[in-house]
Formats: structure tokens, sequence, C-alpha cells
């Protein structure tokens, strides 16, 4: 068995649109994760998703 090991470090949020993302898009990944959990594809999750080193979403 591997073991990986990272560093941790904490991001700081900023806005969707100041990264350059569509928060439209965001919100679909969003709803499509929520939908497979309650339909029962997987027993929960977890996203985040960052943009040059700053976070713009994050769900569990």
């Amino acid at each position: 068995m591997a073991t990986i090991t990272t560093e941790s470090m904490a991001l700081e949020f900023a806005s969707p649109e100041s990264l350059g993302l569509d928060p439209a898009m965001l919100d679909r990944i969003e709803q499509l994760m929520i939908s497979h959990v309650e339909d029962g594809h997987y027993p929960g999750g977890q996203y985040a998703i960052a943009r040059h080193g700053r976070l713009a979403r994050g769900y569990t």
C-alpha cells in the first residue's frame, strides 16, 4: 500500500467572478453533486474549486 502526503495550506476565499469563473457553472456542479448523493449514487462528497491559489467555492 502506498501513502501519499502533502503539505497543508490555507486558501483565502475570493468571488468566482474575481477569479474569472462563472458562478452559474459552479452552481450547476454543486447541484449535480447534490442530486447524485440524493439519488444514492454516492454516500456523500466534497469539492473545492480554486484558481490562482484562492478558493472560489467549496461544499461538503
